[in-house]
């Protein structure tokens, strides 16, 4: 390998390196972030099947009045 190819891989590694110490600390930073994220959708979904069981409910309720 040549001086310049060794020195090349080198500053590539070194590069890299930093990349993965940034994208770790990012992620523990942003960590309560996506705690958050997850609650609120798991909110949305539960109210989601909430109103879907109620608006059953009422579709079925509906049926039988009908009949």
């Amino acid at each position: 390998m040549s001086y310049r190819t060794k020195l090349c891989f080198e500053i590539l590694c070194i590069q890299l390196f930093f990349c993965a110490i940034f994208s770790e600390h990012e992620l523990i930073k942003r960590k309560p972030i996506y705690r958050s994220l997850r609650s609120v959708d798991e909110k949305i979904i539960e109210d989601t099947s909430q109103l879907s069981g109620e608006l059953n409910f009422r579709i079925s309720l509906g049926q039988m009045k009908s009949d």
